[in-house]
């Protein structure tokens, strides 16, 4: 009984020095990636400077400028992940949808062709949301290519 009490316990042990080397990982990681889109929205700021022509750029502080290029890429990335989100909810409705007709007609080809058609249609509404919004961001005066900041 004492060794299984002190398999936990080091068990525990284990798992909290994981959970802690862990957390400072994630923590390093994200000011990596803080510093990253702070140069990468700094790179921006000097690109729209040199090469746009519209007027409302021009009249902006490089604070102001920086401040609303860090708004956009945030908007930018939250409705590219809402559309990859809508993708990922159709692709479960489809494969439930699939599951119940191979169920139903007793067939793995109906699984099959029903999952096909799920992962199609998955796909190609992400692809299509993506578009859409990237010509949101290009009407605007923005590069969508340059608002992305991976992680």
């Amino acid at each position: 009984m004492a060794w299984i009490i002190g398999i936990v316990v080091v068990l525990i042990i284990i798992g909290a020095i994981s959970s802690a080397a862990s957390k400072n990982e994630e923590v390093q990681k994200k000011a990596e990636f803080t510093e990253m889109a702070r140069s990468r929205v700094d790179a921006y700021v000097d690109y729209l400077r040199r090469t746009s022509n519209r007027t409302e750029f021009a009249r902006m502080t490089d604070i102001e400028l920086k401040d609303m290029i860090g708004q956009k890429v945030r908007a930018y990335k939250s409705q590219t992940s809402g559309a990859s989100s809508i993708g990922g909810f159709v692709f479960f409705l489809g494969a439930c949808f699939a599951t119940w007709q191979g169920i139903v007609e007793e067939s793995w080809g109906a699984f099959i062709v029903w999952g096909a058609i799920a992962i199609a249609v998955a796909v190609g509404l992400t692809m299509f949301l993506t578009k859409q919004i990237d010509n949101e961001f290009k009407t605007a005066g923005f590069e969508p290519e340059r608002l992305k900041i991976e992680e």
